[in-house]
C-alpha cells in the first residue's frame, strides 16, 4: 500500500499523460488508447470467458480505427499470453491477430494510407523543432539516421525524461547558463524510478530465462513489451502524448518495483536506510510533478480561453462559411468560453515556476 500513491503520482505527474490531460479537444483520442490499453490488461488477467475473447476482439478493432497507437492493445494482449495469463483464450488471440492483420491490408492496400513522411509533421531535432520543409531540406532522402534518432529519442525520454518532444530542453538550458529547474527534477525522479524498475528486473532475470513468471513478473513484462512497441510507434516522429500508453504501464512498473523494494528492506536483503532514501526522493519529488499537473492545466485552460476572444477574427481571416448549425455551435462554444463559465486568477507567475507547465 506504501507503493500505491507514489505509482499514482508517477502517473499523473508523467510528462506522457500529462499531455493527454492537456489536449483541448472534444475526444480525447491519446487519452482513449490509454484506457484502451489498461481494459486490455485487465482483460489478460482476468478469469477466461468467451466474452472477454469477443471484447478483446473488439477492443482492438475500435483503437485501431481510433489512432495508430491502437495496435498497441494487440501488444498488451500477446504479452500477456507470453507471460502466462490466460484471461484471453488462444482462439481469442488468433481472432484479434486477424484484426491486426485485416486493419493493415485494408490501410496499405485498399485505402493506400502510407506511413507518415518527413513533411507531414512538424518534429524536433537537437535543440529545437522543425517544421516539415525543414526536414526535408535536412535529411532529404536519408531518412534513416533521423529514424533512428526518433528511436534513441523516445526510449530515453521515456526512461530519463530528456529530451522531450525530441528535444533536449534541459541540456540547452544548461547549455544556455540557465538551469532549468523544475526539469531537472523531473529527470532525477524519473531517472532513479526508471533504476529501481530495471533493478527489478535484473533480480527477476533467472526466473525470466526459467519461463516462470509471477503477478508482478507479468506486469514488468508488459511494461517492456508495450515501451519497445509504443517506441517502435515513435519512428516517423516522436512527441511525449504518443508514448501515453507506454506511460501508463511505468507507472504499473514503478508500483511493483517500489513494492519489491520494501519488502527487500524489510527482510534486510537491502539497507534500510538506502531503501528510505530512495523511496524518499521519489515520493517527494513525483509529489511536485503530480501537484505541478494541475497548475499546468489551469495555464492551459487560460490559454485556450484566450484564443476564443478571437475566434471570429480566426474565421475572417480564412474566409471561412459556416451553415447556421455550424455557426449556433461555435456561438454555443463561445458563450461556454468566455460569458457562462468566469476565468480564474490569473496563477502567480513565481509559484508556477516551480513547475513545468508545458
Amino acid at each position: 500500500m506504501v507503493s500505491l500513491p507514489l505509482a499514482l503520482a508517477v502517473l499523473v505527474g508523467g510528462h506522457t499523460f500529462a499531455d493527454t490531460l492537456r489536449a483541448a479537444f472534444p475526444i480525447n483520442h491519446y487519452l482513449t488508447i490509454v484506457v484502451a490499453c489498461a481494459v486490455a490488461a485487465n482483460l489478460s488477467f482476468a478469469r477466461p470467458r468467451w466474452w472477454i475473447d469477443v471484447f478483446a476482439v473488439v477492443l482492438l478493432a475500435a483503437s485501431a480505427l481510433t489512432l495508430e497507437s491502437g495496435v498497441l492493445v494487440w501488444v498488451v494482449l500477446v504479452a500477456g499470453a507470453m507471460m502466462g495469463l490466460r484471461g484471453v483464450s488462444r482462439s481469442g488471440l488468433a481472432a484479434a491477430t486477424g484484426v491486426l492483420a485485416l486493419y493493415f491490408i485494408v490501410r496499405l492496400f485498399v485505402l493506400d494510407v502510407g506511413m507518415p513522411t518527413l513533411a507531414d509533421r512538424e518534429a524536433g531535432f537537437g535543440f529545437r523543432r522543425y517544421g516539415g520543409g525543414e526536414l526535408q531540406q535536412m535529411f532529404g532522402s536519408g531518412v534513416l539516421p533521423f529514424y533512428a534518432y526518433n528511436l534513441g529519442v523516445s526510449l530515453l525520454g521515456m526512461l530519463v525524461r530528456e529530451p522531450r518532444d525530441g528535444v533536449f530542453r534541459l541540456t540547452d538550458s544548461i547549455r544556455r547558463g540557465e538551469l532549468d529547474l523544475p526539469m531537472a527534477v523531473g529527470v532525477v525522479t524519473t531517472g532513479l524510478a526508471s533504476l529501481v524498475v530495471l533493478h527489478t528486473v535484473w533480480t527477476r532475470r533467472q526466473a525470466w530465462l526459467a519461463w516462470r513468471f509471477e503477478r508482478d513478473d507479468q506486469i514488468l513484462g508488459m511494461f517492456c513489451a508495450v515501451l519497445v512497441a509504443n517506441v517502435a510507434l515513435a519512428y516517423a516522429y516522436t512527441k511525449d502524448v504518443i508514448l501515453a500508453p507506454a506511460g501508463f504501464f511505468y507507472a504499473a512498473a514503478v508500483f511493483v518495483a517500489c513494492r519489491r523494494l520494501v519488502e527487500a528492506a524489510s527482510t534486510r536483503r537491502v539497507v534500510p536506510w538506502v531503501a528510505a532514501s530512495i523511496l524518499f526522493v521519489l515520493s517527494s519529488g513525483w509529489a511536485v510533478r503530480a501537484v505541478g499537473i494541475h497548475a499546468s492545466l489551469a495555464d492551459t485552460a487560460l490559454e485556450v480561453r484566450n484564443q476564443w476572444v478571437y475566434v471570429d477574427d480566426w474565421i475572417a481571416s480564412r474566409r471561412i462559411q459556416m451553415s447556421p448549425p455550424v455557426e449556433a455551435l461555435k456561438q454555443q462554444l463561445y458563450d461556454d468560453a468566455l460569458l457562462r463559465h468566469p476565468a480564474r486568477p490569473v496563477l502567480l507567475e513565481r509559484w508556477t515556476g516551480l513547475f513545468e507547465m508545458k
